[in-house]
């Protein structure tokens, strides 16, 4: 009898379904493929652990207006249970049924593998060989390009190993949506390389008091300030308030810098900061001369008072508002120079390029541009983090 099974993740590398059985000593399968399809409302995710791969491996999880593409397969009996086995069903993922539908938009009924989401979890990065294998996959497959560089951007392509450093505190990053690119891996290598501790990689369904209760720092990368809050959620953002309130610490960069201000009802409003020119936002990107003040220089471990180059992309300009939930605004850093765009106002020069200010009992922390990915310059951001975390 037929089965027919949608596969996604490393389900659609053959090679890899071939390792298994080698390694288990089954006879090799050579499943027979219908046709590539797609799970609508779909998102692949990295929420379950894989004990025998010791890393984060794909799931999908319910999200509007996105997709996963996969390959419908028809399996053998024994094809079936060497499947069953692989993805350990029923206690690891779950044979579920569902519908799917190929590139004429046909619907076909079908079963894929889903697993409950490990949310308690907190290292479920996926390793660069499991990553490879699943990149690997689609490409045999054939699946559309598009999806596949799109899947590769929002990947966090670093072969994480459990940490082994001496710096024991703990840092969680905001990775949803509205982060881009390779954003999350300039920090994992500045971790890594300048051993800061643990890093955590949050989506937004993890912002949840408990979790966030217990990292020393929270960080939101570049990327879409108004998306990065759209992703948080009013409860993501709520959290985050109440983490800060009961003494947490933040760092927003750039687009995550953006999001902590007043400018929008539905940013954070945890730096007493809007936008200076808010008509002109993206002004490009460019090396720019940044001044520090006496106390940033403390924070960033500058020896000498002189400007210092640094990457800016498109990040905040502003200016002061009175919010009384915000207090102790501290310049550390201003823009030395202007970048204007057509039509923009001229304020950017000496306006605030890092700043640090009260949150209830913790402390917001942001930069405009990107310290973090500026060449020889990436020991900075080590050192502020450093200062923030007190090691």
């Amino acid at each position: 009898m037929g089965h027919k099974i949608f596969a996604y993740g490393s389900n659609l590398n053959s090679e890899d379904v071939l390792r298994y059985t080698r390694e288990h000593k089954l006879p090799p399968i050579a499943p027979k493929k219908i046709c590539n399809a797609r799970m609508k409302n779909q998102l692949l995710c990295w929420t379950t652990f894989s004990k025998t791969r010791q890393c984060g491996v794909l799931n999908v999880e319910l999200t509007k207006d996105s997709e996963v593409w996969g390959v419908v397969f028809e399996l053998t009996d024994e094809e079936l249970a060497v499947f069953d086995r692989k993805e350990g069903h029923p206690k690891h993922y779950l044979r579920t049924p569902i519908y799917v539908f190929d590139e004429n938009n046909r619907s076909i009924k079908v079963e894929t593998y889903i697993a409950p989401p490990c949310i308690d979890t907190a290292y479920l990065y996926p390793s660069e060989h499991y990553l490879n294998t699943v990149v690997n996959g689609m490409k045999e497959q054939q699946l559309p390009e598009k999806y596949i560089n799109d899947f590769i951007l929002r990947s966090p392509i670093i072969d994480l190993k459990p940490f082994d450093g001496k710096c024991d505190k703990r840092t969680a990053i905001y990775s949803g949506i509205g982060v881009k690119g390779r954003t999350i891996c300039y920090w994992q290598d500045l971790y890594k390389k300048h051993d800061l501790g643990q890093l955590d990689i949050l989506y937004s369904n993890l912002f949840v008091e408990e979790k966030l209760s217990s990292y020393d720092l929270l960080i939101l990368p570049g990327g879409s300030g108004k998306e990065i809050c759209y992703g948080l959620g009013d409860h993501g953002k709520s959290t985050v308030r109440k983490y800060l309130e009961n003494g947490g610490k933040m760092l927003g960069v750039c687009a995550g810098a953006y999001a902590t201000t007043h400018q929008m009802k539905t940013y954070l409003g945890v730096s007493p900061l809007v936008s200076a020119d808010c008509d002109h936002t993206h002004r490009g990107e460019c090396v720019l001369n940044i001044s520090f003040s006496k106390k940033g220089r403390e924070l960033f471990g500058i020896t000498e008072e002189k400007n210092v180059p640094i990457i800016y992309h498109n990040g905040p300009i502003v200016a002061e508002s009175s919010i009384n939930k915000c207090s102790e605004l501290e310049i550390l850093a201003t823009f030395n120079e202007e970048l204007m765009i057509p039509g923009g106002r001229n304020v950017m020069k000496g306006s605030p390029a890092a700043w640090k200010n009260k949150y209830g009992n913790g402390f917001v922390y942001a930069i405009s541009p990107h310290i973090e990915r500026t060449e020889g310059k990436e020991y900075l951001m080590a050192n502020f983090i450093r200062s923030i975390l007190g090691v």
